[in-house]
């Protein structure tokens, strides 16, 4: 199997996954090591989620989250550029931004075309969030119906797919929401690419491999 190289637009990993990590850079914040629990937190969190679904992965980190979980749009850009410089196969978001840019649109557009897949996290509420509402981006929200390993096809305008949500599967307490199903499919997708599956046959292989077809049903 190829070995795949996975970009994370996040908060920074824990030593204790070091032996995974190929670089790590930071974008905007006060310094360069400057980041809040929460923040680490998340990205470690995201990345641990990943190598779940393909432990061979070599994972790139890119800062953005510091002190609190949100990010500028330059800072994601730029994040985004560097990552598709190193050559990375993949590139999760496991973040929203409320505001459309023109400016990451065209980032991702360069990204999909230059052969990475994106993947984003997209709330199942709450109205569309970007990147994962640009076409170039497999969107990704949280569906309880799913086991890790376990994949929905959504089929909504700005939603793609449905995976696990939570943390720890069983245990909504511990965390959970579109992030981690955003890494969870990072997980899987990154296991396909290892095994030969193109890029762009990813969409249709989710659609064929998904064992529930159609969104969720919530109760208000």
């Amino acid at each position: 199997m190829k070995t795949v190289r996975i970009g994370l637009i996040d908060g920074g990993v824990a030593p204790a996954l070091s032996a995974s990590v190929e670089a790590v850079r930071s974008f905007g914040g006060p310094s360069p090591d400057a980041f809040g629990a929460a923040a680490l937190a998340h990205g470690t969190n995201v990345a641990r989620l990943v190598l779940e679904g393909l432990p061979t992965a070599r994972l790139l980190g890119a800062r953005v989250f510091h002190q609190r979980l949100d990010a500028g749009v330059d800072d994601v850009v730029a994040a985004l550029d560097w990552l598709v410089g190193q050559g990375v196969d993949l590139v999760n978001m496991s973040l929203g931004l409320r505001t459309r840019s023109a400016t990451l649109e065209r980032a991702c557009a360069a990204a999909h075309a230059a052969g990475v897949l994106l993947v984003a996290a997209a709330p199942a509420r709450g109205g569309p969030v970007w990147p994962a509402a640009y076409a170039d981006c497999i969107a990704v929200s949280g569906d309880a119906r799913c086991g890790p390993g376990e994949l929905s096809w959504l089929g909504q305008p700005e939603v793609d797919v449905g995976a696990c949500p939570f943390l720890v599967p069983g245990a909504p307490a511990r965390g959970g929401g579109a992030s981690y199903a955003a890494a969870r499919f990072s997980g899987r997708a990154s296991a396909l690419l290892a095994q030969g599956l193109p890029a762009l046959a990813m969409r249709q292989h989710c659609f064929q491999e998904a064992s529930r077809v159609g969104p969720e049903r919530r109760h208000a």
